[in-house]
């Protein structure tokens, strides 16, 4: 009795450094680090066997620790590559580790809303700091940010937790009114187009302008009705066409990449648009160089210094070619891609059912897939985080969800009327 109330308390403790996780990764990587180790040390104890063998059943945790098992094999086969960029290449994957260690601790945590909670209030606190920076001309918080209207890390992880913060608010705003609550569900919308509007006015990134409809189309047409869905979505591409128009941010955003790749390949201008699409055609040729198993976990770099070396270019060698699926290809082959979306989809799947949890959920695999487009987003720190602990929180209250309707007598079919 004593060793089963000490299991609770430290599961307890587990749930809240969870909690203070995920409201730091939003403003420190030092901090959500330190709260990382300190939860996997207090959880990693407190588990059973039973329950690792159980969720290691279904494939939305044994596809990510597949993908992770190929990766760590992967170094064998990095030729020229040193063991140090080995060693980085595979801890890009490992991360993917702690998903399924999630999916354990909230299956039977209550605690799932307010890791839900604790990353809105944290991102709102962003969001008040940024509004401020507009208003007055404050500085950055930190030296890691030039961007206006950005306090901490960079305009593309804010506009990414501001969308995700802004969609998790719609859902409450439909619980609020189905509830018949008024005033909370004015202050919630209130929150949400606070969100919005600072990612479409203030500091726009192209990955979340595209992010926001496709996102918003994605959970109406998984989670509403047809008749629902089709006037939300006119709605939602009504709403981004005034936007547009309305906006010569998104328009200078939007617009400028065709200018962008012109300046890049006539005038040797280093541009993000033209920096991707040389680093996508440069992939490309490197996997068709290893198409099956790829050139080995780590290799980016080397293998953008090899294609350099073969085609002449004076470019510098990087390690991001900025699309997610390129990157793990480059290092996995088709394998690794496979992988890749099979994880995808196994999570996708898994939140396909309604509530706060399949919501949010889908929000964040939707987002991931959408930015992995254009960024590694599974490979940097903030969207990778966001992901895990996303999926994983959201996952363990669906495979609660799933074992309890299991428990459940199968209902007895009604006879013809």
């Amino acid at each position: 009795m004593t060793a089963r109330y000490d299991r609770a308390q430290w599961r307890a403790i587990a749930d809240w450094l969870a909690v203070a996780t995920v409201a730091a990764i939003p403003w420190s990587t030092s901090l959500a680090y330190i709260l990382i180790v300190a939860w996997l040390l207090v959880l990693i104890p407190t588990t059973e066997p039973d329950e690792w063998r159980e969720v290691l059943g279904h494939p939305a945790a044994y596809v990510p620790v597949a993908l992770v098992a190929v990766s760590f094999v992967g170094m064998a086969w990095a030729s020229g590559v040193g063991w140090s960029d080995r060693l980085n290449g595979f801890s890009s994957f490992a991360k993917l580790l702690v998903i399924p260690a999630l999916f354990v601790q909230f299956r039977t945590s209550p605690n799932a809303n307010r890791v839900f909670v604790s990353f809105l209030v944290s991102c709102s606190l962003v969001l008040l700091v940024s509004w401020t920076m507009v208003v007055t001309g404050m500085k950055p918080i930190t030296g890691a940010s030039t961007s206006y209207g950005v306090p901490v890390r960079d305009y593309i992880v804010q506009s990414q937790e501001f969308i995700l913060c802004a969609v998790g608010l719609i859902y409450a705003v439909f619980l609020q009114m189905r509830e018949r609550r008024w005033l909370m569900a004015g202050a919630l919308t209130v929150l949400a187009l606070m969100f919005l509007m600072n990612v479409l006015f203030v500091a726009p990134s192209r990955t979340g302008l595209v992010t926001v409809p496709v996102l918003m189309l994605i959970l109406v047409m998984v989670h509403c009705r047809l008749a629902v869905s089709v006037a939300i979505g006119c709605a939602i591409l009504a709403a981004a066409t005034i936007a547009f128009f309305n906006s010569p941010k998104i328009q200078g955003r939007m617009l400028g990449i065709v200018s962008e790749i012109q300046d890049y390949r006539n005038r040797q201008l280093a541009t993000s648009a033209g920096e991707r699409v040389d680093f996508w055609t440069t992939s490309i040729w490197l996997i068709a160089k290893a198409p099956v198993i790829g050139h080995g976990t780590g290799s980016v770099r080397e293998a953008f210094v090899r294609a350099a070396a073969e085609r002449g270019s004076q470019k510098s060698p990087t390690t991001n070619p900025h699309n997610q699926t390129l990157t793990v290809a480059i290092q996995l082959g088709l394998l690794g891609a496979l992988l890749l979306y099979a994880m995808w989809l196994s999570h996708a799947l898994l939140f396909r059912d309604g509530g706060i949890a399949g919501w949010v959920g889908l929000a964040v695999v939707a987002q991931n897939i959408i930015g992995s487009l254009f960024n590694n987003h599974l490979f940097d720190f903030t969207q990778a985080w966001i992901y895990m602990f996303g999926v994983g929180v959201a996952g363990g209250v669906m495979l609660a969800r799933s074992r309890e309707a299991a428990r459940l007598p199968a209902p007895q079919a009604a006879g013809r009327t």
